[in-house]
């Protein structure tokens, strides 16, 4: 009887630990320590000629570009996700504000891959809403770029540039020398 309580004083440590270290498990979320925000911009055009009630589509380039990542130690390649967590926009005519859209969408697209819509404003409601969708697969192709469809209610008076100002929160991975395998890391600090 001896014996057997001994050896379960001597297990029992080792349950506990190996318990915690299997209830433990790997989310496919952000993690924040390997997270940094950036917040660039990019731009779409509302031509004073542009029929009011129509839906009218252009393409912008997908930020953040590579300068803004190679500052953070990564490029797009080693980029593991990529969120838009805010959007906003502005307008260079005070006169011309979101109220005069009767909605916006903004999806990412890129070849051999379905678009994914990433945003949408609703005029009816007045807000904005985020699909909090991964789309780094999608910028690592050369193809890629942000599909933006919109319907105004009211044209400007001269040609409107909007600006879609972003906060991304991109997960940088980088290469395990010693197994091949992307982890997920910071390259710089």
């Amino acid at each position: 009887m001896i014996i057997n309580k001994r050896i379960f004083f001597i297990f029992l440590p080792s349950l506990l630990i190996l318990s915690t270290l299997l209830s433990c498990s790997s989310t496919n979320g952000i993690d924040d320590y390997f997270t940094f925000n950036t917040t660039p911009g990019t731009a779409f055009v509302v031509f004073s000629n542009d029929p009011v009630g129509q839906i009218q589509s252009t393409i912008a380039s997908i930020p953040p570009d590579s300068s803004n990542l190679a500052k953070q130690g990564t490029t797009r390649e080693l980029t593991k996700s990529l969120e838009l967590t805010k959007l906003s926009f502005k307008f260079s005519d005070a006169s011309y504000s979101l109220s005069d859209f009767d909605s916006i969408s903004i999806s990412v697209s890129a070849d051999s891959l379905p678009d994914l819509q990433l945003a949408y404003y609703s005029g009816a409601t007045g807000m904005v809403s985020l699909a909090n969708a991964d789309f780094a697969l999608y910028t690592k192709k050369t193809s890629s770029h942000f599909s933006i469809a919109f319907k105004i209610n009211k044209d400007p008076s001269t040609d409107e540039p909007v600006l879609l100002n972003f906060i991304f929160v991109p997960t940088p991975s980088v290469l395990d020398t010693s197994t091949g395998d992307f982890i997920p890391g910071k390259l710089a600090s």
